[in-house]
């Protein structure tokens, strides 16, 4: 049973929100929060009925919303490109982060065990994988390139100068 959790500094404390329904598997490489002006986007991995999806909390009042509930998605990331990108399965789908409204798919190439992805602002995809890979894609879902690591590959961002940040799950 996840639940939201904002931190005040200036009153130094903590506030928790969840919603009914809302679920993550218990995997640290699972789950993805993003925020878009006032709204958080968490994933939703809930299966079965009701379907999982993303939720939209309103960071000043605590409202939810849900959308994209034909997904089971186990990342999010709010793209350099300014589209909410929703890993699931082996595509990522984008919407728009103001209206939810969905702006398409890509395909991703397949064999990856696919953990966590990030966007730039010219639309390239990084993909962090549990085969110790980091996996650089076009716009269209090209492969361009990949970089082994030790070990696994949890999450993935990258800031707007082009760095690019990965993180690892030690076995």
């Amino acid at each position: 049973d996840p639940y939201l959790s904002t931190y005040n500094p200036v009153a130094e404390t903590w506030s928790h929100i969840t919603r009914p329904e809302w679920a993550t598997l218990p995997n640290s490489s699972y789950g993805g929060i993003a925020r878009f002006g006032n709204t958080v986007f968490v994933t939703d991995m809930l299966e079965g009925n009701p379907p999982g999806g993303v939720v939209a909390f309103n960071a000043s009042n605590g409202m939810s919303s849900e959308f994209a509930t034909n997904l089971s998605p186990n990342d999010l990331n709010l793209g350099l490109d300014g589209k909410l990108w929703v890993l699931s399965g082996s595509a990522a789908y984008a919407f728009n982060p103001s209206t939810f409204a969905s702006m398409g798919s890509v395909n991703l190439p397949g064999g990856f065990d696919v953990r966590g992805l990030a966007v730039t602002a010219n639309g390239d995809f990084y993909l962090a994988t549990h085969d110790k890979l980091l996996v650089h894609l076009s716009p269209n879902g090209s492969l361009l390139g990949t970089l082994s690591f030790p070990d696994n590959l949890s999450d993935v961002d990258v800031a707007p100068d082009g760095r690019v940040l990965v993180g690892t799950r030690l076995d």
